[in-house]
């Protein structure tokens, strides 16, 4: 979708599912397998880091390391949007033997906490912050950036953002090519 709309724009995309990635392949995506607490690019060099329904599957070991990972990369913003529940029929699920999909489950607010630290040691600052009771959508800015490049942020933009779910849990964009 981005890529027909933005032609110019460089996209990136991560996923731990090499089914997923197949997929993704397959549709002509810049796709590769690989953890979000384990990223191979350089400092400062994504224009934008997009994680899309990703922090409550992430093992709370990984946790930290996936943040800092991704706002040590970030040069402009980060973008997370977090499911903060359980899955529907979980409990049945897990009689089931099932292994749960949402494996770190926290309050929105609890999100918001740890991530705001982690964002001010990268001197990024929360430009957009939208708390449901089971969603948490944030975004943030490098403090390098313009007011004036982010102050009309409004719902719409986040419901196209997420509509690229169907891509993959994790987005880069680099502007610059």
């Amino acid at each position: 979708m981005f890529a027909k709309k933005f032609p110019k724009l460089q996209l990136y995309g991560i996923d731990i599912s090499k089914e997923a990635i197949r997929i993704c392949k397959n549709k002509k995506y810049n796709v590769e397998q690989a953890y979000a607490h384990k990223l191979s690019f350089s400092n400062k060099s994504i224009d934008l880091v997009f994680h899309l329904d990703g922090m409550e599957h992430i093992p709370k070991e990984w946790e930290n390391k996936t943040l800092t990972t991704q706002f040590n990369i970030a040069k402009k913003f980060v973008i997370h949007s977090i499911a903060c529940h359980s899955e529907k029929d979980r409990d049945k699920y897990l009689k089931e033997n099932y292994t749960p999909l949402h494996i770190n489950i926290k309050k929105p607010f609890e999100w918001k906490e740890i991530i705001d630290q982690i964002a001010r040691i990268y001197n990024f600052k929360l430009i957009y912050c939208n708390i449901k009771k089971k969603r948490l959508d944030l975004i943030y800015a490098s403090n390098e950036i313009q007011p004036k490049y982010y102050n009309k942020i409004d719902s719409t933009k986040i419901k196209l953002i997420r509509k690229i779910k169907k891509l993959t849990n994790i987005l880069f964009f680099n502007f610059n090519k």
